[in-house]
């Protein structure tokens, strides 16, 4: 499915490099492959992916048109929609682990309008929002600076400027 040197996301991690493949022993003893990652923003941190799971948890990094793209489709991208308060942290969790760099920006715009929603009545956000607001924002953004060569700071305001 990749090849050692390929750029992909993972969730949770961010952009990362596939550094080698290794093989490790399984509860039955067996020698099973698995990738290396070596994550763009931790070059000191390494992961481990089965190569037979790989495609449930990452996706290759997006090219430079596509992410050229998404900033100027930010604005007809709809805010995600969330049922119920029980629903919410499962949501931002999928979204989350989804890699959907579409779905992050709906998960963005929602906790945009849910805050403003919440200073409106003199709330704070939450630490649950506050945490999976980040996490979002990381994922986005990371990608996006990697794919553009550029830094997430200018990203955060390119995508600012754009909505």
């Amino acid at each position: 499915m990749f090849t050692i040197g390929d750029y992909i996301v993972k969730s949770g991690e961010g952009v990362c490099r596939i550094t080698e493949t290794v093989y490790m022993d399984s509860m039955d003893g067996e020698k099973l492959p698995y990738y290396l990652l070596s994550p763009v923003q931790d070059s000191r941190s390494t992961v481990y992916i089965p190569v037979s799971g790989a495609y449930r948890d990452v996706r290759a990094v997006m090219q430079k048109q596509d992410a050229e793209a998404l900033i100027a489709s930010i604005p007809e991208i709809r805010a995600l929609s969330v049922d119920t308060e029980k629903q919410r942290e499962q949501t931002y969790k999928d979204v989350i682990r989804s890699c959907d760099p579409g779905r992050l920006v709906g998960l963005l715009k929602y906790m945009c309008i849910r805050s403003a929603e919440r200073r409106s009545l003199g709330k704070k956000n939450t630490a649950m929002d506050d945490r999976y607001m980040k996490l979002a924002e990381n994922a986005l953004y990371s990608e996006l600076a990697f794919v553009l060569e550029s830094d997430a700071s200018d990203v955060r305001d390119a995508i600012a400027s754009s909505v």
